[in-house]
Order: structure tokens, then sequence, then C-alpha cells
């Protein structure tokens, strides 16, 4: 589904992500391919993350050395608790161009939700995700 949204996205793409190891970004090429090609077309990537380090994170700074448009930011815990209170069926979710999105049920399976033309419910996201965004930490 990563692979699917990183490449219909035009614009930005918000992360918000238990560990940034890369289990499900880099095992499929075609996933960081997409995201490669969303971010040569200038598109934004926004990332925040309870526990940022891994082989992906690793990635990532090395793309914004590149001058990609990345942003990677700690969780704090003000808004960890922001996001737990405002949606308890899911724990982490990606949202891009406030049309797509993809909210995870269970961590450890990575079973999740997701819709790539839903721009009411992506819009709740987007608002969950800036909420509080100016409490983390940032890395990247």
């Amino acid at each position: 589904m990563l692979a699917s949204i990183f490449k219909h996205s035009t614009k930005v793409i918000r992360m918000y992500a238990q560990d940034l190891s890369g289990n499900m970004v880099l095992k499929e090429p075609e996933c960081m391919e997409n995201l490669v090609n969303f971010l040569d077309n200038r598109g934004k990537l926004k990332i925040v993350s309870t526990n940022p380090k891994g082989s992906f994170y690793n990635k990532l700074k090395s793309l914004k050395k590149e001058g990609y448009d990345i942003e990677v930011k700690r969780a704090s815990e003000k808004y960890q608790a922001s996001q737990k209170q405002l949606h308890e069926k899911f724990n982490y979710f990606t949202v891009a161009d406030n049309r797509m999105f993809r909210a995870e049920l269970d961590p450890n399976s990575h079973t999740a939700i997701c819709s790539f033309n839903r721009p009411d419910e992506s819009n709740v996201l987007v608002k969950a995700f800036e909420l509080d965004y100016n409490s983390c930490i940032k890395l990247i």
C-alpha cells in the first residue's frame, strides 16, 4: 500500500510512525523507488516517529543531504497523547495529498485500512498529524 501511496502522491506525504527501521519501505524496492520519484517531483515528506532510528531513518538523512524536502521529528509526549485521544482504533498512519491514507490497526502485523479517494477522512488525519506537531523535536 505504501508503494502505491508514494506513486500517486504529488504534494505532501505525512507519516506518523512507530519506528523508521524500514521493514515496510525498504524491503520492497518499488516502495523506495516511488518515494524517491515523489521527492524528485518536488514532493514534501513529513514524518513524526516515536522511535526514529533504523535503516529507513539513515536513508532519509542521506536523501535530505541530497536536497530533498524531508522533515523527520521525534514525537513529543504531548504529541503522542494527542494522537491517542484522536484515534483509538489505530496506532500509526500515513496520509497523502489530503485524499489518500493508510491507518495501521496492528503495529505488529501491519494490518491496516486504506483508501485512495477519501478526502474527508484524510483531512481529519492531516489535522491530527499537525496537532502539536511543533511540540516534536526536529531531527532532520
